[in-house]
């Protein structure tokens, strides 16, 4: 998790929160709440990056990235520049998804994806992306974590969204 996103995990007092026990998804939704409430895309990190790093990250093309990809960014165990995540922002608005789509998927990866790679502690710190979000959703289900119904909704939001 980045260090913003450990900060708030680590906001919830009780031990049985932290997310390598989040395996309940009501668990997990009381961090991804507190995750989502925070602005997106962020103003600031708590990483200091440099001007070289900026620049790269504002002259970068992400066109090529599929939406999850750019939305599943954020769940990525590294954290990224502001400008990083402004520009797979952007690149969703440019491909036509509203703001309202946007909070929404953002909710859904974390719910899936996020889930997958911090309660779950798959840590992929490379790429999270479709991919993963139906392992994680296929995991939900197989673990009886899911219904068959809410599964399918699942899978039609993530084809709709695609």
């Amino acid at each position: 998790m980045s260090r913003r996103h450990k900060k708030i995990a680590k906001g919830n007092k009780a031990p049985d929160q932290n997310p390598g026990s989040l395996t309940d998804l009501e668990k997990w939704r009381k961090i991804c709440v507190r995750i989502l409430a925070e602005d997106f895309p962020p103003s600031s990190s708590a990483i200091e990056f440099s001007n070289e790093e900026l620049e790269r990250d504002a002259n970068l093309d992400v066109s090529r990235m599929s939406n999850w990809d750019l939305v599943c960014q954020e769940i990525i165990d590294t954290e990224f520049s502001p400008v990083y995540y402004k520009k797979c922002y952007d690149e969703l608005l440019k491909r036509g998804k509203t703001l309202d789509e946007i909070r929404k998927m953002r909710d859904f990866a974390w719910m899936t994806a996020g889930w997958l790679n911090y309660a779950r502690m798959v840590w992929d710190w490379v790429s999270v992306d479709e991919t993963d979000i139906r392992r994680a959703i296929d995991w939900q289900y197989e673990g009886d974590i899911i219904s068959d119904e809410q599964r399918r909704s699942m899978l039609l939001f993530l084809e709709k969204h695609r």
